[in-house]
């Protein structure tokens, strides 16, 4: 899989950004603190596995764009494919877009990467310096378990399944315990075997208890019926006495309604109706009378005005028309000549400011080609890149010089350093001898610790005695059995395990050179000086080779540049002697000098061009005067005539447009005024009379019954709420009861409940005890219960005893799992791990082994042997960098994903830093390689 390319919407310090990762090799992207490196690696991450809400939010950019963005990712699948992800969009989800537009869901993204979740990936294929310092915190055993949980796919969850099959052995079972499962059911047995022999007794009364309860529910019910019968009662005469005002509201409404006639014949809202048809007809008379004014006194003015006849008038509008036109040449042509003038003057202006001795009528004979600027342009630029050239190879010329001189007196102080082969062997064999002592020292701590687990051991085969004596007693003879093979068979394991490793560790009883770990140190040091000695001396050969080379490519560059310098004077030379105005200008400024006359000669084009509309222009003027004689006409005064008989016409043409808009709005008010008018007369015909003043009596009777029928109606509708039909009816026929009757009747009511209420808690306190006593013999009787309860605790007990063998098998195959995984991939691992672990540490270490799939060692070139814990710092971060390159290398032919390494060398010197570089550069055939740093190199390919 590789990153070909990354859009960013929004994320962090990002936003809409885009990055091309297409090159081949390790990409290297550079940029200070806070740039944005790590921005850019979490981007990463976040597009293939996404984040959760909260851990977003950091995230977020201030500007309060969007949060996401897009990898365009190749070798994810048999095409190129583009992989989205915006915060709140599709669920959070990713959508992977085809180069067909087909679409795929994130369940896709992740069969795609094989079910690599994104702690898998940075375990494996992406770390920083924090990672690193993380690793030196490690012991031995836990930095194995770290090494087998990056390499097994899933062994996260394998560790935490391993700590929980232990704990639920545990929590199932205990030899001594209390607490555990099975422990709490033999207790559990014992407790019901002890009930079910009490639960026999008292059973004699139990009918005649039956018989009591029956007799006092029927009483119970009895009692709450006449309680709800006489709330009822009570009910109805609060509603009455309630409500009494309204009801006697209602009684007397309907005795007016009676009374009154209900056949009067009106028009709906008849007054209202009519109030509103004069009020609305009154100013439209009054707009009427305006109207007719007006009218008058505008016939009157236009009767006062004399106009010219229609054909004298066109024709002096003519002629008028004419000679503004010709006015309008005449002050064109005096225009352009003053700017003829200015033109001129301007050039001659410019011209004497360039200093280039060259006349108006010189530039008129003077070709300027188009493509002239340009070659002088390509002049100028040729002469300074040469000479900038030319400067830095001499530059260079001189530095290459004085680093080769520095490095030969470098190399003549290393070589004084070097001390003699056979006193380096001497210090080689005196640590070994010393190693053994130490080697003896650790043989006889490991016989402490084995017989303290040997008694150990002892001690679980007297427990697995002791449980298969108990499982005797409660289950079948196969959980003994195997409680008994597993006891006895971890203390044999235990024994050939101390067989072997004795075997192995014990040390020869050969003689040994005893030394001071400080001794040990010193010759330590002096080896791996003299070994770094040798190596500086070897790369200072090839260096000072390497510039002796150099030297002899920038002398012959050297020659090159100064023959190219000559032939671009010699064409300089030519286009001062073709155009002589160039002769006092310098080559940087020939472009814009162009420019400036090319100008000029465009001005030139404008002064032709200006002749020839001023000849244009006067033979206008001719024509127009000639038609202007055809016309016959005085042409003094004339412009005041027009105007005088142009103010009269307009005034006469403003009073035909103000008649006619007052004779239509004067048409308009009228046939506004006949609706009104027909409207009164259909009221009045409605109401079967003959004046307005019949019509509003009449009216003033129909709105005293419409009042007193909706006030029916309301009341009406209020009772309805409250009461039946039949009882709305008696109302209004004046049929119910008085409001202190109805305060009596309350008073009664409420004595009547209260001393029904009363009875019925004596009897239910009464039923309670004899359902309690009743509930007391039932529970004594229920033997049956206590057996079956006996069954289940039984069958349960012997359901968690085969989980529990279930769990012991699980977790046995779980360790053989391990095992098998260490055997079968760790040696790969290791072998390209220690290829990697040498050129880091520049020979020094050779090898990296796991000891007893538990220890990691490692061994330097004289064969000496180290623990982790024993390692520098420095060499620490070098071994875990190099066991990471080669679990990827490993890993490859299962899925090469990007590896993506942020800062993660920064406290390497130099020498260290250069190897690892090579190894990543090796890396990128497998994996793409993403490098983040703060420290750029010449190949970096992107710069933040």
């Amino acid at each position: 899989m590789r990153i070909e390319s990354i859009h960013i919407y929004g994320f962090g310090k990002w936003i809409d950004q885009h990055f091309s990762l297409e090159q081949d090799g390790p990409i290297e992207i550079a940029g200070d603190n806070e740039s944005g490196k790590s921005t850019l690696r979490q981007f990463i991450l976040y597009i293939l596995f996404g984040l959760k809400s909260k851990q977003i939010e950091r995230f977020t950019p201030k500007q309060g764009s969007t949060v996401g963005g897009r990898l365009t990712v190749s070798g994810l699948a048999n095409q190129t494919v583009t992989i989205e992800r915006v915060q709140g969009k599709h669920k959070n989800q990713a959508i992977i877009y085809g180069e067909s537009g087909t679409q795929m869901d994130e369940e896709w993204l992740k069969s795609a990467l094989q079910g690599i979740d994104r702690k898998e990936f940075q375990s494996i294929y992406t770390f920083d310096a924090h990672d690193l310092k993380q690793i030196q915190d490690l012991d031995n055993q836990s930095l194995h378990e770290v090494l087998l949980a990056v390499g097994m796919t899933g062994s996260d969850r394998i560790y935490y399944a391993e700590k929980n099959l232990e704990k639920t052995l545990a929590d199932l079972f205990k030899p001594y315990g209390k607490k555990p499962e099975i422990n709490q059911l033999f207790q559990e047995l014992a407790d019901l075997k002890k009930k079910l022999t009490e639960a026999k007794e008292k059973e004699s009364q139990y009918q005649q208890q039956l018989t009591e309860i029956e007799e006092l529910d029927e009483q119970l019910i009895q009692l709450q019926q006449a309680k709800s019968n006489t709330i009822q009662r009570q009910e109805q005469a609060e509603k009455r006495l309630t409500h009494y005002a309204l009801i006697e509201d209602y009684y007397f409404t309907t005795a007016q309604l009676k009374r009154q006639d209900a056949t009067i014949t009106f028009p709906v809202e008849g007054l209202k109706r009519l109030n509103e048809w004069k009020d609305s007809l009154l100013p439209l008379k009054s707009e009427e009378q305006v109207l007719r004014n007006n009218l008058n006194e505008v016939e009157q003015q236009i009767s006062q005005l004399a106009l010219m006849p229609d054909q004298k008038f066109k024709t002096v509008e003519r002629g008028l028309k004419i000679q503004y036109e010709m006015n309008q040449i005449e002050a064109d042509i005096q225009q352009i000549g003053k700017r003829i003038k200015e033109i001129e003057n301007e050039m001659i202006s410019k011209l004497e400011n360039m200093q280039i001795n060259l006349t108006i009528e010189q530039l008129r004979e003077t070709e300027l080609p188009f493509y002239l600027e340009e070659a002088w342009a390509d002049l100028a630029n040729q002469r300074e890149k040469l000479s900038l050239e030319k400067q830095y190879v001499e530059n260079d010329k001189s530095s290459t010089g004085r680093i080769k001189q520095e490095l030969l007196k470098e190399k003549e102080q290393l070589q004084k350093a070097l001390l003699s082969q056979d006193k380096i062997k001497q210090y080689q064999e005196e640590i070994a001898q010393a190693n053994r002592a130490e080697q003896q020292e650790q043989y006889r701590k490991w016989q402490q610790t084995f017989q303290q687990q040997l008694k150990v051991s002892n001690l679980v085969i007297l427990i697995g005695f002791l449980l298969a004596v108990g499982l005797f007693l409660v289950t079948d003879l196969l959980w003994v059995v195997v409680t008994l093979i597993l006891a006895v068979g971890q203390n044999v394991a235990i024994r050939l395990y101390g067989k072997a490793v004795k075997q192995w560790l014990q040390p020869d009883l050969k003689e040994v050179v005893v030394l001071s770990q400080a001794e040990i140190k010193e010759r330590e040091r002096i080896i791996e000086q003299q070994t770094e000695l040798q190596q500086s001396l070897s790369e200072m050969d090839k260096d000072v080779q390497k510039y002796q080379n150099e030297q002899l490519k920038q002398a012959e560059r050297f020659s090159f540049l100064t023959e190219r310098i000559e032939q671009i004077e010699q064409k300089i030379s030519d286009q001062k002697q073709q155009y002589p105005f160039l002769t006092n200008v310098e080559l940087t400024y020939w472009p814009r000098l162009y420019q400036q006359v090319i100008t000029q000669k465009e001005k030139l084009l404008e002064i032709q061009r200006l002749e020839t509309e001023i000849s244009d222009l006067h033979e206008q003027l001719k024509e127009k005067q000639r038609a202007i004689d055809i016309l016959e006409i005085d042409t003094d005064d004339l412009e005041s005539n027009m105007e005088k008989e142009q103010t009269k016409r307009t005034k006469h043409q403003q009073l035909q447009t103000r008649r006619a808009e007052w004779q239509s709005q004067l048409d308009t008010v009228l046939e506004k005024q006949k609706p009104y008018q027909e409207e009164i007369n259909l009221l009045l015909h409605k109401a079967e009379v003959d004046t307005e003043e019949a019509f509003i009596e009449k009216g003033e009777r129909k709105e005293e019954l419409d009042r007193l029928q909706q006030k029916h109606t309301q009341l009406y509708d209020s009772l309805a709420v409250l009461f039946s039909e039949e009882e709305i009816k008696r109302i209004a026929e004046g049929d119910f009861d008085e409001e202190k009757t109805l305060q009596v009747l309350l008073e009664e009511c409420k004595q009547v409940i209260n001393e029904t209420t009363e009875q019925i808690k004596e009897k239910q306190a009464l039923l309670s005890d004899k359902k309690a006593t009743i509930a007391m013999l039932e529970a004594n009787e229920d033997t049956s219960i206590l057996k079956h309860q006996l069954a289940i605790k039984q069958e349960e007990l012997q359901e968690i005893a085969k989980q529990w063998a279930v769990y012991h098998v699980a977790l046995s195959n779980l360790t053989e799992a391990k095992s098998t995984y260490s055997q079968k991939y760790m040696p790969q691992v290791f072998e390209q791990a220690s290829e990697y672990f040498s050129k880091l540490t520049l020979g020094r270490y050779q090898h990296i082994y796991i000891e007893d799939n538990e220890t990691v060692i490692v061994e330097d070139r004289g064969g000496f042997v180290f623990e982790v814990i024993e390692l520098s710092q420095a060499t620490k971060d070098q071994l875990y960098i190099a066991l990471r390159f080669a679990l990827s290398h490993v890993m490859a032919n299962r899925l090469a994903l990007p590896f993506l390494i942020d800062d993660g060398f920064v406290h390497f010197d130099a020498n260290r830093k250069e190897k690892v570089l090579e190894m990543i550069e090796e890396l990128s055939n497998d994996h793409q390689v993403l490098y983040f740093t703060a420290n750029a190199t010449t190949k970096a390919s992107i710069t933040l």
